[in-house]
């Protein structure tokens, strides 16, 4: 006997079976026999696959060998398990290698070839920004469920409710995973400014610029669709400040950020648009971001607001970096030890002022980002 869909007890069944696909996974690492290779911008954090309740993601080379090895282990899985992949409902994507190669490769696994952009649990997956297109699916759902709520004799307090609860179910999800087009959230605040008003012009009603406000402030309390996801998006780049257990988070230490802090970070042109645009938006985060410093080897010395002055690389002058003879990404436990503060005509009012703000550091404690 099987478990019904929504039973409580599916999501530890699934982590359990899970568990001996990973084990099967490391296997065929393990096994040089099998020629497995990882994808270069996996290997260091032992990344070959991600999975999320039945949709399974894996990730490799693009060579006979690793294809099937992992052809391999997911034929020893399902075997096993009696948990075999729908080959009609699965994809392979391939990227950099010569179209022929690709549907050699194909034959091989027997996966039919795709191409982005896909969609990928209800978002758009993409090389470049999203567009009104991609977000179609999430403006049209919004539309009909909008539309069920119209025929019904709702009061103004009702739809207040309806928006702030059921409707941002429905935005949250993309707000704290893509940046939405500013287009696509005009469009979405008009239907609610419609459904909010009907049967009333807005201009005998209540402006939405009040509408938008909270309600300590005199408005209703409804959020700005393009304020929410800017916050929700800003909440990625704290995390990498608090240095968040997460697979996401050990990616871009180990592959974007490479031991320096994310306000030393340059972005690149290959670098993927969403972390282009989670560059683009630190600034304004600036000025709510302190560090106690704990025991300053996850801080960076010039690019974190660690000290009373604040960002160093933006209170020192070049002279001034130069005299204390450290290297640009050191944490602050690293620069410390480095660091002979200048005395007599070498020194500076502004080295002195560094100086003698210094914190004590807690050999015991991290670093906490206040």
């Amino acid at each position: 006997m099987g478990l019904r869909q929504g039973d409580p007890l599916s999501p530890y069944l699934f982590i359990i079976i899970m568990k001996l696909f990973d084990d099967l996974r490391q296997l065929m690492i393990k096994n040089r026999s099998y020629g497995f290779k990882f994808h270069p911008k996996y290997q260091e954090i032992n990344l070959t696959n991600i999975y999320f309740v039945d949709n399974l993601c894996i990730v490799s080379v693009a060579d006979d060998d690793s294809l099937k090895a992992i052809s391999d282990v997911l034929k020893l899985f399902g075997d096993v398990t009696g948990l075999h992949p729908n080959l009609n409902k699965s994809s392979s994507f391939f990227a950099g290698i010569p179209t022929q190669v690709e549907n050699t490769l194909c034959g091989l696994i027997g996966i039919p070839k795709a191409a982005l952009p896909v969609r990928y649990l209800g978002i758009s997956l993409n090389t470049k920004h999203l567009n009104v297109v991609d977000c179609r699916p999430l403006v049209d759902k919004i539309r009909s469920k909008i539309e069920g709520w119209s025929s019904k004799h709702i009061s103004y307090a009702g739809k207040l409710v309806l928006i702030n609860s059921v409707f941002f179910d429905l935005v949250n999800y993309w707000c704290q995973s893509v940046f939405i087009p500013e287009v696509v959230c005009k469009e979405i605040e008009k239907i609610i400014r419609s459904f909010l008003w009907r049967g009333k012009s807005e201009s005998n009603g209540v402006s939405w610029k009040t509408v938008i406000l909270p309600k300590k402030e005199g408005g209703l309390g409804v959020k700005s669709i393009a304020e929410w996801n800017l916050t929700c998006m800003s909440q990625h780049i704290l995390n990498i400040y608090r240095n968040k257990e997460g697979m996401w988070i050990k990616w871009i230490n180990t592959y974007m950020m490479k031991g320096k802090s994310v306000w030393g970070v340059k972005p690149k042109r290959t670098d993927s648009w969403t972390w282009i645009e989670l560059l683009k938006i630190r600034v304004s985060l600036k000025p709510f971001i302190q560090y106690a410093v704990g025991n300053g080897e996850n801080v960076s010395f010039l690019f974190d607001s660690w000290h009373k002055l604040g960002f160093l690389n933006e209170n020192m002058s070049i002279r001034d970096i130069s005299l204390l003879r450290i290297d640009p990404n050191d944490s602050v436990a690293r620069a410390l030890k480095k660091i002979k503060w200048p005395r007599g005509r070498h020194a500076t009012e502004m080295l002195s002022v560094c100086e003698g703000g210094l914190p004590e550091l807690n050999p015991d404690c991290s670093h906490v980002v206040l």
